[in-house]
């Protein structure tokens, strides 16, 4: 293969180690997959089939491609917000799609930092940066234009 291109993008291959660390960090949540996993279970019991899932994730890396049986979840009612008789105001979760798109998520969130695509100051939805930094930047911008007669 010729070397890629500067600034592309490129999917790494996962392997068992991250996705046990991501399954670490992963919020617990009680929705059962298809195959009535305990969620809980399947994060105490990740080392087993860390290497599987890691080849799963891998092939769907490389052909594009993210499993339909991992699209499927059992929906347990997760309220998100707003009127609890809305419908779409709930959510199903499932485990072992989230440990796919949280392995994507952390590929995605590493290139664009890398490239620093991202504005320096865009401090939402960014680890390490709150929206409460953006009101004291800005705070702070208005009192120097206030103390420079502007």
């Amino acid at each position: 293969m010729n070397p890629p291109l500067q600034g592309s993008f490129a999917l790494l291959p996962t392997n068992a180690h991250e996705i046990a660390a991501i399954a670490r960090t992963m919020k617990y949540t009680r929705s059962v997959g298809p195959d009535d996993i305990d969620p809980l279970v399947a994060r105490s019991t990740i080392g087993s089939v860390a290497d599987i899932l890691s080849d799963i994730i891998n092939c769907s890396f490389n052909t594009g491609v993210f499993p339909s049986d991992l699209k499927i979840a059992k929906i347990t009612p997760v309220f998100k917000q707003g009127d609890k008789q809305e419908m779409s105001n709930y959510r199903p979760i499932s485990y072992f799609g989230k440990l796919l798109e949280n392995a994507m998520c952390e590929r995605l969130n590493h290139y664009i930092n890398n490239m620093h695509i991202l504005y320096p100051l865009q401090h939402g939805f960014r680890p390490g940066h709150s929206t409460e930094m953006s009101l004291i930047n800005m705070q702070d911008l208005i009192s120097k234009a206030i103390d420079t007669n502007k």
